[in-house]
């Protein structure tokens, strides 16, 4: 069971910015037609996700020391997704609201063209590599003002595909081996990402929800 900031922040920034729908619960914007649904993505973590949030607007960055690591702290923020989107979609998926032992983001965000979207996501990479490694970043609980840290590993072997996707680490300091698995991919004029976090192996099910993610978002 988990506690609001041992995903990385991605419930506080899920909720940040405004909400008008209700799913168990919890106020949320309506969950956009492109996210893979919370029955396929609980059938790739083997848990059911029944709490949902969602956004179309990405939250500022996270407060962290050091500044440097902000995308890869917060690689769902406007640290990354710079204004001059078209489209943004931000859903997470947990358990409940107040414990979970996954949890889940599905972030798309469109650019009005393929160069446009080609310097987001090469910045994104450089962000995370330029934080992974022995870094340890800080990150503060915008609500709560608790700080929780983390170390980012980037995958530097993405095969053939290395120039559209990427994949990367975030493991939380004093967690019990809680991660978030992340994966980030360049489809078009679109940059996708996925995260899940959990105890335990997250890859295999965050890069089949990257690859959901990309097809859905293919041609829109």
């Amino acid at each position: 069971m988990r506690g609001s900031w041992a995903i990385g922040g991605v419930v506080v920034l899920a909720l940040s910015t405004g909400c008008t729908q209700v799913i168990d619960g919890t106020a949320v914007k309506a969950i956009p037609a492109l996210a893979v649904g919370a029955t396929q993505v609980g059938e790739l973590v083997g848990a059911e996700l029944a709490n949902t949030t969602a956004d179309v607007a990405p939250p500022e960055p996270v407060t962290v020391d050091p500044k440097d690591c902000a995308v890869a702290a917060g690689p769902s923020t406007t640290a990354v997704y710079t204004p001059g989107w078209t489209q943004y979609h931000l859903v997470a998926m947990q358990e409940a609201a107040d414990y979970w032992d996954h949890s889940v983001t599905q972030t798309a965000g469109k650019y009005p063209d393929e160069a446009a979207a080609r310097t987001v996501f090469d910045a994104l990479v450089a962000g995370v590599r330029g934080c992974a490694g022995d870094t340890s970043a800080t990150a503060t609980d915008a609500l709560d003002g608790s700080t929780s840290t983390w170390t980012f590993q980037l995958d530097e072997d993405a095969g053939d595909a290395g120039d559209t996707v990427a994949r990367w680490t975030a493991a939380q300091d004093g967690s019990h081996d809680w991660s978030c698995f992340r994966e980030a991919r360049l489809t078009g004029a679109w940059v996708v990402q996925s995260a899940v976090c959990q105890v335990g192996n997250g890859r295999p099910a965050a890069t089949a929800l990257a690859e959901e993610l990309a097809a859905n978002v293919a041609g829109k």
